[in-house]
């Protein structure tokens, strides 16, 4: 099973999971400098936005991707895969995506 990090996207060789959250080892001193900008200013830590903001910062091009009329067998299947990992269908989709796109 392949994961991504919640932070730059890619599959990384080692990391840190933090409950469904992925940061990989080059990502985790940009995380960690932002939880403490955050702690020292009493604003909420929660690790979800942070690494959302930080990867819409450093990919200002990501796709934002609605998929309609998924067909329902193949919807259940995804769903079906993301509850038996323990992630989220997003996830799944973007595994699904990257072994596909690995084998070009």
């Amino acid at each position: 099973m392949k994961y991504l990090c919640s932070v730059c996207g890619k599959i990384p060789t080692s990391g840190t999971m933090t409950g469904k959250i992925l940061i990989c080892d080059e990502c985790e001193p940009e995380i960690q400098a932002e939880i403490d900008r955050r702690e020292d200013a009493g604003e909420l830590v929660n690790m979800t936005h942070i690494t959302r903001k930080i990867f819409r910062r450093k990919n200002p091009n990501s796709i934002t991707l609605q998929i309609r009329d998924m067909p329902e067998d193949l919807q259940n299947a995804i769903k079906t895969y993301a509850c038996e990992e323990n992630i989220s269908v997003r996830e799944a989709v973007l595994i699904a995506l990257q072994n596909y796109f690995d084998k070009f």
